[in-house]
């Protein structure tokens, strides 16, 4: 299964004149529609007509939100967000008059604690280790930087069911999905960390 993800999805309304934009005045329209979107969507737009599965995952809000997801769905795409609080999920106006104008919306703010809590517990994990060096990354994607090979590492974390995967020899990186618990978080952590302290022993 291939997962897609946007961060800040968009209902794009875009409007088309038969003559040019006039600011200021009242301009009338000859066409409009209305195309759901954001990267990872067309990305799974342009699988699902390949013949691909994918599932797309990001965040949306308010009435926008709902409505974009259920377009996705006539249209048989699969969604997982996270579902927000606050805010709307963004509408883009695309204006093609000759040129094109476009008046992008902003969307929901995507609180800290919905980014934080992984970088948090991965700290710890390297404040407890001394052959990890550093975590680098922002919110959900994440990687540890070790002083040696993560290759035996990675094969003994998928035996206890924790898929992991590196960048280069000694990195290994954290993709989850966006909708991940913070249950499905204390249980990475707890696989983890039962893997590093068979390595630490290993290579001690």
């Amino acid at each position: 299964m291939i997962y897609t993800v946007t961060f800040n999805p968009a209902i794009d309304y875009v409007v088309r004149l038969d003559a040019p934009l006039e600011v200021g005045q009242v301009n009338r329209a000859c066409g409009e529609d209305c195309v759901l979107g954001g990267k990872g969507i067309n990305v799974s737009g342009v699988l699902a007509q390949l013949g691909c599965p994918s599932v797309a995952l990001g965040f949306v809000a308010g009435e926008t939100g709902a409505w974009l997801e259920r377009g996705l769905a006539a249209q048989g795409l699969h969604t997982d967000f996270v579902h927000l609080e606050n805010g709307m999920t963004r509408i883009n106006v695309k204006i093609k008059a000759g040129q094109e104008t476009e008046l992008n919306g902003a969307g929901p703010d995507i609180p800290d604690e919905a980014l934080h809590q992984l970088e948090e517990k991965l700290d710890s994990l390297a404040a407890k280790y001394d052959f990890i060096t550093d975590r680098r990354g922002m919110g959900l994607m994440q990687g540890l930087v070790f002083d040696r090979p993560v290759a035996p590492l990675i094969n003994a974390a998928l035996e206890n069911g924790l898929i992991l995967i590196n960048a280069g020899t000694n990195i290994i990186r954290f993709v989850p999905p966006l909708v991940i618990t913070d249950a499905d978080v204390d249980e990475m952590i707890e696989i983890l960390d039962s893997c590093l302290k068979t390595f630490q022993e290993q290579n001690a």
